[in-house]
């Protein structure tokens, strides 16, 4: 080949070389560009639009307290849908808020049975079968494990349910649905006939009762103050279809370690029930004392009060050295003692004055 077509044969190679060079410098240059000119993709969540009544400083509680919380409210459904589904609304139970990041959740016993097979835990977006469920003896609460992990909590209150009275609250369902309202009374709820309102110190009766109407959606739903805080959760009865009410959290705080360690709880039985009426020699207080009703005896066969001899018409004065004087609830001072514990009970009997040392059981 004659030297002048080598040499117009490499240099052709070099200008292609040189070209497909420069292509290359240009698109990483471009590249490099657009890097550093393009913003990162972004996915945007749209919230659930949300409508504030409180004033501007409960407002930001109420919103901040509203994206914290939503994700840890669990909704109960009858086992209907096929595996992985959503399930139906027509199939809803109840709500639950979750207490412990690895799965349990505060609900009612109001509509959960307890073959557990026959419901499901819907909880962000996942369908759970429940692996333990405990009941509370002396209130409505309901406790269910589930096989989940990093789980939003809510923040327990600290403050007083009576400081809560005429305070704003709000309920928050798991899909997200808000009842704003306020505390309008702290007291207990009955059991009796006709004129008498009786308890039992086997049941913590003390709800905080709500300015709203019921409405189905709520029930088991968790309460928070304006701060974030959960109070309680929301409770309703048949037999009182207008109230709408909270059970305080304050009542089952004192065996939340039961439940999550033992997985179950243990109330103290003393075995009396009992009404609170005005004492007139000082109105400021109440006098409790032993009442049967139709349906039960006013002493409990059997119990560590019948073993102590204790009769209707007795009136409760004291436990060891606290009154019984109506600024909280009998049945709550006996359930602060546990099972297997001796006090001292001074009870009135025919103007007379008397004292039995009581040891107390386990509700069977």
């Amino acid at each position: 080949m004659p030297a002048y077509f080598r040499t117009i044969i490499l240099s052709c190679s070099l200008i292609l070389i040189g070209l497909l060079a420069g292509l290359i410098g240009g698109l990483v240059v471009v590249s490099i560009f657009l890097t550093r000119v393009q913003p990162e993709p972004m996915i945007i969540q749209k919230e659930r639009e949300i409508v504030p009544v409180f004033g501007s400083t409960e407002e930001d509680n109420f919103l901040r307290a509203r994206v914290q919380l939503e994700g840890g409210i669990a909704g109960f459904y009858r086992k209907r849908t096929t595996e992985g589904e959503r399930p139906l609304l027509t199939d809803f139970l109840e709500n639950g808020v979750a207490l412990t990041t690895d799965g349990w959740i505060m609900t009612l016993d109001n509509n959960l049975l307890d073959d557990t097979q026959t419901w499901i835990v819907w909880l962000q977006g996942t369908a759970y079968t429940p692996e333990a469920v405990v009941h509370d003896p002396a209130t409505t609460a309901l406790f269910v494990k589930i096989n989940a992990s990093n789980i939003p909590i809510a923040r327990f209150s600290d403050a007083d349910d009576a400081k809560l009275l005429g305070e704003r609250v709000f309920a928050i369902t798991h899909d997200g649905q808000v009842m704003r309202t306020a505390v309008q009374q702290i007291g207990g709820v009955y059991d009796g006939f006709p004129g008498v309102y009786l308890r039992t110190t086997e049941t913590l009766s003390r709800r905080m009762l709500l300015q709203d109407a019921w409405q189905e959606a709520f029930l088991g739903s968790p309460v928070y103050s304006t701060d974030g805080s959960i109070i309680g959760v929301m409770e309703h009865t048949s037999a009182d279809p207008t109230t709408v009410r909270i059970l305080p959290l304050s009542l089952v705080r004192d065996v939340l370690n039961q439940v999550f360690k033992n997985q179950n709880i243990v109330r103290t039985l003393l075995g009396v029930q009992y009404r609170q009426e005005i004492n007139r020699a000082h109105p400021d207080a109440s006098r409790t004392i032993i009442t049967a009703s139709p349906k039960r005896a006013a002493v409990v066969k059997g119990s560590p009060a019948a073993d102590a001899g204790l009769r209707e018409g007795d009136v409760l004065l004291m436990i060891n050295n606290a009154f019984v004087d109506g600024g909280k609830d009998f049945a709550e001072m006996v359930q602060e003692y546990k099972p297997e514990t001796v006090f001292v009970l001074t009870y009135e009997r025919n103007g007379q004055e008397q004292k039995e040392r009581i040891t107390l059981q386990p509700i069977p």
